[in-house]
């Protein structure tokens, strides 16, 4: 029998308070925030069963051709393991703010800078479906697998054509005219050649970047930089593109391709052409068909995370052999078992 019925109630309603306070409070400690992200980081944006593993920096670089330790074929690449690196240089005014996915499901990466007068936006992505150009079977579709395979597995810039894109966006948020010559880096282990059309530089034999604004300059550095325990001859590249005016509130944009493979189509050839490839690799991964939906939890933000890793494991799986070989991801664990990666 309880002698003081109101206290118990009492002491009933402030203990359920209090456990209700704090399972909320758990609740809200459990959101996904990104409170603990690296200082750094890279984001895939190739395609499924594919052998470019094109990644993107934070600060919106393009990489290419990371060389696995496994393969000891050739030197590690001097740029955070890759032989090449190419990215937008942006005035010391203005500072990062931020990078999204377009959607967990589609890897088009926006990357953000901010500056008192000037906003700069950079969409980096790779043409989906990809292009095949060959003789009779000009700008013909394709997906990954059904490309034929007449590369080295082990080069990742050698092979079936790629295309990837990345369109610049510049706004005058100040209130008066400003003016600024756009400035593209490439910083490589591979030879370079600027095209005598002034639009194009060739990196290697198999890399080609075509820009929208013509290139009005260009300048080579060449370093020897100490990569474990190998000396890689290594050139840094300033490609000055035209001048741009913008008055308060102007925008404008320009775009560049990097051109990849084996007789690649040249694109893009113009700041239209280039919108119309984003919003169709858009389309492409909103519509492709992954088990999504194999892992289902109530909370959309942890359900957003499983997406964009399961999105990443088709990325990075590839044909090997005539097989598909899933990998643990797109560089140091390429070619490596799953359990490595565990």
């Amino acid at each position: 029998m309880i002698k003081y019925p109101l206290l118990g109630l009492l002491a009933f309603v402030l203990i359920n308070n209090a456990f209700s306070q704090n399972a909320n409070t758990t609740r809200e400690g459990l959101k996904v925030n990104f409170e603990y992200a690296p200082l750094w980081w890279q984001t895939a944006i190739g395609l499924p069963d594919d052998h470019l593993k094109t990644v993107i920096g934070k600060e919106g670089q393009m990489y290419y051709d990371f060389v696995r330790v496994l393969a000891k074929k050739d030197k590690h690449g001097p740029f955070r393991g890759f032989r090449t690196e190419i990215s937008l240089q942006i005035p010391d005014t203005c500072q990062w703010k931020d990078q999204k996915l377009a959607s967990p499901k589609i890897p088009i990466i926006e990357t953000y800078f901010e500056s008192g007068n000037m906003q700069i936006q950079q969409s980096g992505f790779t043409v989906a479906p990809a292009f095949i150009n060959k003789p009779g079977n000009k700008d013909k579709q394709y997906l990954g697998i059904k490309a034929q395979r007449d590369y080295n597995a082990n080069d990742s810039i050698i092979g079936a054509p790629r295309n990837d894109i990345s369109i610049v966006r510049y706004l005058n948020t100040g209130k008066e005219t400003i003016s600024f010559s756009p400035v593209i880096l490439v910083n490589t282990a591979y030879k370079y050649d600027l095209d005598l059309d002034g639009f194009s530089v060739y990196i290697g034999e198999h890399l080609q970047l075509r820009s929208t604004q013509k290139i009005v300059d260009s300048e080579v550095e060449s370093k020897t930089l100490r990569v474990f325990d190998d000396d890689v001859k290594s050139s840094f590249v300033t490609l000055t593109l035209n001048e741009i005016k913008l008055d308060a509130g102007e925008e404008y944009s320009f775009a560049y391709g990097l051109n990849v493979g084996q007789n690649p189509i040249v694109i893009p050839n113009d700041v239209e052409q280039a919108v119309m490839l984003k919003h169709r690799s858009n389309k492409y991964w909103a519509d492709l068909n992954l088990p999504y939906n194999k892992i289902v939890v109530p909370d959309e933000n942890i359900q957003n995370l499983l997406k964009s890793s399961i999105r990443n494991i088709y990325q990075a799986r590839e044909e090997d052999n005539g097989l598909l070989s899933f990998q643990v991801g797109p560089t140091v664990y390429r070619g490596l078992w799953v359990v490595d990666g565990a």
